[in-house]
């Protein structure tokens, strides 16, 4: 058997490497098509190009393994098939479990590798790519001039050239725009000349030949002054044109920046905030009702007491107020009631108003108090899902070859476009599980784990299902599931 396990390794492994690289080249295709026009244009550099290819990889390598393998395991046990090797093991004694276990526990190192690809590497490389692309973005399109065409690129210039030779980089016939001082202005003509940036691509040199700077006033035109010139240089400060690398913090990670360990300790954090809201809003409630029964007294004890207490909020004296058995203290009726807020003026008695405007108070803190309740628990639940997904996409290794053997015998997929078909058919089956899932738990509809981990049990189900059947050919499920749950009556004895 042991001669067999070798076989059947050896023969998964050129499928692998060819299935993850398919994959691996579909997500780069991908990523090039969605973000090429940030790229395009933008001067940048070989090694700048291949750090941001470099960055992504990890994504796409934790994503294609699982593919590799499910692609793997067809083509490899379909071929046995084709070839009837499969049938002459089982007629040797073997069985499908037998030969599926060397694959089940390679399959299990392979988890184990992406386990740590998804958790270790993949964050760091999210969070560098992050940047990188924001630094792009925020880079201007490299600078560039064109036959007959006004150029603005450089901030308070206007630069004309008439005839340019790409070869050598001179341009013929200029005309320049100084605008950069509000009042005093700057025309530059020149017969030839050249525009480079410096080493450090921190301003642009341009060296004009046999020309006239004529200067004027925007105020008073016919001040002007006319400089000839036969050789002129000058410096523009720029900005924007080359890449600045920015250093982001730990504060500024998302989600899918931060390893498990990471995103543990922001969950235990938002659920001690949580709690400490509800606490919080339990404490108001509590106090507000406290309030309101401490100084709202009955109409009956209201009508046998002269002294009523005062109002802890100063509001306008209504009119039913006015009109009720209301004492006063110094103040005259009128002087009262032209006070707005009587608050520190009067002892009137704690009225319907009163206890209107403090349960709407309530309600208002109350609301807010729950609205950031409520925000800490999508925060938890943000991470939880990105939790439970770094072990739900490597455990799929372990699922798809679940899938993938009892898959390629019973197909006879030994060829590459039926292996190629199946497997893309359970991918996307998996991947629609795992999207879905993913949504679901966020809107609060599934749980985390259940989110995430519902393509795994889906697509495991029934790669247990198939396993049982290639494993027991001529042996249907539902006879099996009504003897499991129907017990066998024993035979009487008969009597002689």
């Amino acid at each position: 058997m042991r001669l067999i396990s070798r076989h059947l390794l050896r023969s998964h492994i050129a499928p692998f490497i060819l299935g993850s690289l398919t994959v691996v080249f579909l997500f780069f295709f991908q990523f090039l098509i969605l973000n090429l026009d940030k790229l395009i244009g933008k001067g940048l550099d070989n090694l700048t190009i291949l750090q941001l290819i470099s960055y992504q990889m990890p994504a796409f390598i934790v994503l294609a393994i699982p593919m590799g393998v499910l692609f793997s395991t067809i083509m490899a046990f379909g071929s046995m098939s084709a070839n009837h090797e499969i049938t002459i093991i089982k007629s040797s004694g073997g069985s499908l479990l037998s030969m599926m276990f060397p694959v089940l526990i390679v399959s299990t190192g392979i988890t184990l590798f992406n386990f740590w690809l998804n958790n270790e590497v993949l964050p760091d490389s999210n969070h560098a790519s992050k940047l990188l692309l924001s630094d792009i973005q925020q880079k201007k399109p490299t600078f560039a001039l064109e036959n007959g065409q006004f150029s603005t690129q450089l901030d308070g210039f206007t630069i004309l050239p008439r005839d340019i030779d790409s070869s050598r980089g001179l341009m013929r016939a200029l005309t320049i725009y100084d605008n950069r001082d509000a009042i005093r202005k700057s025309i530059i003509t020149a017969d030839s000349g050249y525009i480079r940036f410096d080493r450090k691509s921190e301003k642009m040199v341009m060296d004009l030949f046999y020309g006239e700077i004529i200067q004027y006033s925007e105020n008073k035109v016919t001040n002007q002054q006319k400089i000839d010139f036969d050789t002129y240089r000058m410096f523009i400060e720029t900005s924007g044109f080359n890449l600045n690398r920015s250093t982001g913090s730990d504060d500024t990670r998302g989600d899918r920046e931060l390893k498990i360990a990471d995103m543990q300790k922001r969950v235990d954090k938002s659920i001690s905030n949580e709690w400490n809201l509800r606490r919080n809003v339990n404490k108001r409630i509590s106090e507000h009702i406290n309030y309101i029964t401490k100084y709202h007294k009955p109409e009956e004890e209201e009508t046998n007491k002269p002294e009523v207490l005062k109002p802890m909020f100063g509001t306008r004296q209504s009119k039913d107020v006015a009109e009720s058995n209301v004492v006063y203290d110094t103040l005259e009726q009128d002087m009262a009631n032209s006070v707005p807020f009587a608050e520190d003026l009067t002892t009137t008695g704690y009225g319907r108003g009163n206890i209107q405007t403090e349960l709407l108070n309530l309600y208002n803190a109350v609301f807010i108090d729950i609205q950031m309740v409520r925000s800490r628990q999508d925060e938890q639940k943000a991470y939880l899902v990105e939790i439970h997904k770094k072990y739900a996409i490597p455990f799929a290794c372990i699922v798809f070859a679940l899938v993938g053997c009892p898959l390629g015998i019973r197909t006879r997929g030994g060829n590459f476009g039926l292996s190629a078909a199946f497997s893309l058919g359970f991918f996307i089956l998996y991947w629609a599980c795992l999207i879905a899932g993913e949504k679901f738990a966020d809107r609060g509809l599934l749980a985390p784990w259940l989110g995430m981990w519902m393509g795994n049990i889906i697509v495991g189900t029934m790669g247990i299902i198939m396993t049982f059947k290639v494993n027991n050919d001529n042996l249907r499920i539902i006879k099996v599931i009504k003897s499991w749950l129907i017990p066998v009556k024993k035979p009487q004895a008969i009597e002689s």
